[in-house]
């Protein structure tokens, strides 16, 4: 230790911390980092889902294109997954999905049935 310094170390503060809460008990929210067209595999979308759970085999929306989509096949760090939750950097097959016009970096993929509203607004410069 140091003679001027009474508080706590940082390994003591760190211990100390609590571990960050998933929220895989919410309504799922991936924000979709980047997409690309694998040959033979399909659309895969890069994102790290924010809320909720992401399933092998269930459907999802990409807002704000309003395209429904069916999970094929999940990864995260080269390995398959059948389930992924909040919190988790994954990569997921899309089946159902033109990468080319329907689905890009910006976009948002959610459960097809919860209903979001879109709100438009103005910006004057």
């Amino acid at each position: 230790g140091t003679p001027w310094y009474d508080g706590s170390y940082l390994t003591q503060a760190l211990d100390g911390m609590e571990g960050a809460v998933r929220e895989s008990f919410k309504q799922l929210w991936i924000p979709i980092l980047s997409v690309c067209h694998v040959e033979r595999i399909g659309t895969i979308a890069v994102g790290t889902i924010k809320a909720g759970t992401l399933d092998a085999g269930m459907r999802v929306k990409i807002l704000p294109n309003d395209v429904v989509a069916k999970v094929e096949s999940i990864e995260m760090h080269h390995s398959a997954l059948s389930t992924a939750q909040a919190g988790d950097h994954v990569g997921f097959n899309l089946v159902g999905v033109d990468e080319a016009t329907n689905i890009r970096s910006g976009c948002i993929a959610t459960d097809p049935d919860v209903w979001y509203s879109t709100l438009v607004d103005r910006v004057y410069l």
